[in-house]
């Protein structure tokens, strides 16, 4: 008796096994369904929050010296997140010579500020950095630009290397602070490399 219920209880397991793999292969077909995914653009944007220069507290020369930047974090960012590929540019301008702070008259004659960048870059297409720029007081320069299809993403140049040469010839005045004003400026416009 108790082989005929072993029997029977294995018969059961065997068809109830065929009638399950019986129903899996008519189940249909395979389907293919779709995963997507959208993006809206951003903005082109400008971080030049650390781009301060400073060429430190020096001693009056009767040579033309030049002097380093001291500050070590000196950069400006720009981020393209419109997403158009559209291309971009930046340059700079050096408002006027160094001069102490209202007193124009009094400035450092013949004084040039060089822009001396370094750039990283996450985009594929990388821009176009002009790594070294001797600036002109009041001539705007092109530092760095995207032709389109470049510059997506985010570049930083750091300027950290920058220096400033004061020619021999320059009246300086002791112990009084010599400015001068840098304006970025961040055109929406393909870069002309």
């Amino acid at each position: 008796m108790k082989k005929m219920l072993l029997g029977l209880m294995l018969s059961a397991t065997l068809l109830g096994g065929t009638a399950v793999t019986a129903n899996a292969a008519t189940t249909g077909t395979p389907e293919d369904t779709q995963g997507t995914v959208s993006f809206t653009g951003g903005d082109l944007t400008l971080d030049a929050t650390t781009a301060g220069l400073d060429f430190g507290t020096n001693p009056i020369s009767n040579k033309t010296e030049t002097y380093a930047n001291t500050n070590e974090t000196a950069a400006v960012t720009v981020t393209d997140l419109r997403g158009t590929g559209d291309g971009w540019n930046l340059s700079v301008k050096q408002g006027a010579q160094f001069a102490i702070k209202d007193k124009s008259a009094q400035n450092l004659e013949g004084a040039v500020l060089t822009l001396n960048g370094a750039m990283t870059s996450d985009s594929e297409n990388q821009p176009t950095l002009n790594s070294s720029v001797a600036l002109t007081p009041g001539t705007s320069s092109a530092l760095m630009g995207a032709e389109s299809g470049y510059g997506l993403g985010t570049s930083k140049v750091v300027y950290a290397t920058s220096n400033l040469e004061v020619p021999n010839t320059a009246t300086k005045i002791a112990d009084t602070p010599y400015e001068t004003t840098l304006t970025w400026d961040l055109g929406a416009t393909p870069a002309n490399n």
